[in-house]
């Protein structure tokens, strides 16, 4: 009986965090701005190549890519960082005006 129950509480408490868990996922939290190796990578993959193929080659041109072309990217990342994190610190109404501003300025 104490066994059944134990099984009983551990799936309940399984199942309760699902729904904690998927009442997180929904809630909009900003994306991670990208990181050096993200923004080399994103530079480098090749539109209509399986991924899978492209990784292992990129990964290791990125570990013999030299430290001061390294920097470009490092720079870069830092950047957005900055940007996310002033962004974030915005007001919801503040950031909606942003992102409507931004949206006019892009052209297509």
């Amino acid at each position: 009986m104490n066994r059944l129950f134990g099984k009983l509480h551990i799936s309940s408490l399984l199942q309760s965090n699902a729904i904690l868990s998927r009442g997180f996922a929904s809630t909009e939290s900003p994306k991670r701005p990208p990181t050096a190796y993200n923004l080399f990578v994103k530079l480098k993959m090749q539109k209509g190549a399986r991924a899978a193929e492209q990784f292992p080659v990129i990964a290791k041109e990125w570990k013999i890519y030299p430290d001061e072309e390294k920097m470009k990217f490092k720079y870069e990342a830092a950047k957005l960082k900055e940007d996310a994190i002033a962004f974030a610190k915005l007001s919801k109404e503040e950031q909606q005006a942003k992102f409507d501003e931004d949206a006019k300025n892009v052209m297509f």
